[in-house]
């Protein structure tokens, strides 16, 4: 029961009055209900005072990124609707870091979901029974991205198991930082780049009106922050440009491409928070001082491939603590 309702709900009231300049009287009225009291009260000649009796209002939690993610997907308001069911979803480099917490976050709005993996085979199990155990089906299929036959392999036997593709997400990637050589230019063009070109365009060939593609790229696409990166900065600005290409290529079937641009997320690939660059990007670059979970990035991967995204294509959302803001 609100302010405003009738004075026969009312547990008090009171009034005042004053003349007004035509000769009326002007009547305010305070009825309180059964809510507690607002905090200003206002009498004749005098200014705005406060009760005594002011409403204790709790205070907001701050989060400090500490269990953020497992919040998040134990959030009862999240999955209360399988949104995504009946959706199969393709997660390269889903065993671990932000493919593994994509893959869960999508199985637990409904998706059936297909991880891949490279060589980590334990951690790709455990992360296909986790799925499963949120009653979807769930494969985990090794291919490295690097390899376009395989690529191919990979992307027709989910085809051929699920019956299509709806949602995929090009989370697999590697990051060598430091002595720029050929080889290690090589396999960051090739996993980074080639190997999402070839991963897209593969499954969009399965894909319905509806579809969504979310690439996940880098804040080093739009600023380095030091020596060294050149070369994954220039695949994740490619993968960036690929995505407002794709975003025009794919419109005219239904399918929704847009892109993730990552600041320092907590995972094996990042730099250690006790390493001088981890503390100079925590206390001169990220506003907010913390690295970015895992979850957190999911969590908008799993808005962008969901309904209310429906009209979002060819974007660039960041999650970096506001590095680049």
């Amino acid at each position: 029961m609100g302010w405003g309702r009738a004075a026969a709900a009312a547990t008090s009231s009171s009034t005042w009055a004053r003349n007004g300049s035509s000769g009326g009287a002007i009547v305010v009225v305070f009825v309180r209900s059964a809510l507690p009291p607002p905090l200003i009260s206002l009498r004749p000649g005098a200014s705005a005072v406060r009760r005594s009796e002011r409403p204790r209002v709790p205070r907001p939690r701050v989060l400090t990124g500490h269990g953020v993610g497992t919040d998040f997907t134990r959030s009862e308001w999240l999955v209360s609707e399988k949104t995504l069911s009946g959706k199969v979803a393709l997660v390269t480099g889903g065993s671990r870091g932000i493919g593994a917490a994509s893959a869960r976050r999508l199985a637990t709005l409904g998706a059936d979901v297909v991880i891949t993996y490279v060589a980590q085979a334990e951690k790709a199990g455990a992360v296909v029974e986790e799925l499963r155990s949120q009653g979807v089906r769930a494969e985990g299929i090794q291919a490295n991205q690097a390899d376009r036959a395989r690529v191919t392999a990979m992307v027709d036997a989910v085809a051929q198991q699920f019956g299509r593709i709806d949602i995929l997400v090009n989370s697999a990637g590697v990051f060598w930082p430091g002595e720029i050589t050929d080889a290690v230019r090589d396999e960051q063009v090739a996993i980074n780049l080639t190997g999402v070109a070839d991963t897209t365009y593969r499954a969009v060939r399965h894909m319905r009106e509806g579809g969504r593609i979310v690439n996940l790229s880098s804040g080093l696409a739009s600023k380095t922050f030091a020596a060294g990166m050149s070369d994954y900065a220039a695949t994740k600005a490619a993968v960036t440009a690929y995505t407002r290409g794709w975003a025009q290529d794919f419109a005219a079937r239904g399918i929704n491409v847009n892109v993730i641009e990552c600041g320092i997320i907590d995972t094996d690939m990042a730099m250690s928070k006790d390493s001088e660059g981890g503390q100079f990007m925590l206390q001169a670059v990220i506003p907010m001082h913390r690295y970015a979970e895992a979850d957190e990035v999911a969590g908008v991967v799993a808005f962008l491939v969901g309904p209310d995204a429906a009209y979002i294509t060819g974007s660039t959302l960041r999650v970096d603590g506001g590095a680049l803001a």
